[in-house]
């Protein structure tokens, strides 16, 4: 059966990647349409179109794996990025608890392997990512989540969403990363001027929010504690970006320390 062409009235000519008809489309109309095979899944019909081109980011990659990899996404026309906050794509081999890795939990709609690039390539189009979710059941085991249930949750909500931290000086990791790794996940940071501003008023008025510290900063803790304010070590965030879910329960810090006297004595 031959297939219609649409004739060309300029020089410079596309064909439809992967397409079996290989039309001929005029320049100004090609760009429009490669979006939208782009965003096409033919095996899912279902799913909603991608609205725009995939933004990718490394992780725990070689260096010498990288820079093959980086050509291939220029080949795919996407675009490298090294700002996790703008990243659609974070390809990795393994779990990592870097800055990148974790903020990308929160913030990226797929964490996959490199094979999803390579396979994109030789196509010559971008595909369905499903397959290529990371899968690391060594570390997931290790560290109590899975990466594909994390990811379906963060679709549904930010872990952090309506959470406000107020960071200590020390704490690991420092508070700019881990700032990062908190705003990615839809939280905010407050200063310490407004984290004392606020235990200067009453519990029941003040707006909550908590203190995430470490023991080389227990003297300034403990006036938040005096208050009734909850304070956190890190891995309170830490495993929370993990798993997408918020334990407020766990990794609670100098729980015995500011008690007192009498009640230690119990």
């Amino acid at each position: 059966m031959c297939h219609p062409q649409v004739s060309v009235t300029t020089e410079k000519k596309y064909t439809a990647l992967g397409d079996p008809k290989e039309m001929l489309l005029h320049e100004s109309v090609m760009p429009k349409i490669i979006d939208s095979w782009r965003s096409f899944d033919r095996s899912a019909p279902a799913k909603v179109e991608r609205l725009r081109s995939p933004v990718i980011l490394f992780t725990g990659l070689p260096s010498d794996r990288n820079q093959k990899l980086s050509q291939m996404i220029k080949r795919m026309r996407c675009r490298l990025t090294a700002d996790v906050r703008e990243a659609t794509h974070l390809v990795t081999c393994k779990i990592v608890r870097t800055v990148k890795f974790l903020s990308a939990m929160s913030q990226c709609r797929f964490i996959i392997t490199p094979n999803w690039i390579e396979q994109c390539c030789n196509r010559k189009m971008l595909i369905d990512e499903t397959s290529f979710i990371l899968d690391d059941k060594e570390s997931e085991t290790t560290l109590g989540f899975s990466v594909r249930e994390s990811l379906t949750k963060a679709k549904g909500g930010k872990v952090f969403k309506d959470v406000e931290l107020y960071l200590t000086e020390h704490v690991q990791p420092n508070p700019r990363d881990m700032t990062t790794i908190v705003t990615c996940g839809g939280g905010v940071i407050i200063t310490e001027e407004e984290a004392l501003a606020r235990i200067a008023v009453p519990v029941e008025r003040r707006k909550p929010f908590f203190v995430v510290s470490c023991s080389q900063d227990q003297m300034i803790c403990q006036q938040f504690y005096q208050k009734e304010v909850q304070i956190y070590t890190s891995e309170f965030v830490l495993s929370a970006t993990l798993t997408q879910t918020l334990d407020i329960d766990g990794n609670k810090l100098f729980v015995q320390d500011f008690r007192p006297d009498e009640a230690k004595a119990t």
